[in-house]
């Protein structure tokens, strides 16, 4: 579990650190946003892709949320966009929000 704080109160949600073919493989393409790019990782600068029900909680269904900063466990992210639904969770065999998109 992670915390993250956003356009509302800091609350503790499900995540995954992914790679930029993590969308594609799934074939899930963002709803609002891009998708991770090979660039994302090469820097020390963080991204999330929010899941669907982490962004209707936190930004309140914004849909200028790319671009936003959000704190994930004290750290600074930017979104980059919004899935739009849930992934299989493969380790548990139920739903996920992926949120952390960071392999550092």
């Amino acid at each position: 579990m992670r915390s993250i704080a956003g356009a509302a109160l800091p609350e503790r949600v499900s995540g995954l650190k992914v790679t930029e073919r993590f969308f594609d493989l799934w074939g899930v393409p963002p709803a609002l946003g891009r998708t991770l790019e090979q660039t994302d990782f090469a820097t020390t600068n963080h991204v999330v892709v929010l899941g669907h029900a982490v962004w209707q909680r936190l930004f309140n269904r914004d849909p200028r949320v790319a671009g936003a900063l959000v704190r994930i466990d004290g750290e600074s992210y930017t979104v980059i966009a919004r899935h739009a639904g849930q992934l299989p969770d493969h380790r548990q065999g139920g739903d996920l929000d992926p949120l952390d998109d960071d392999r550092g």
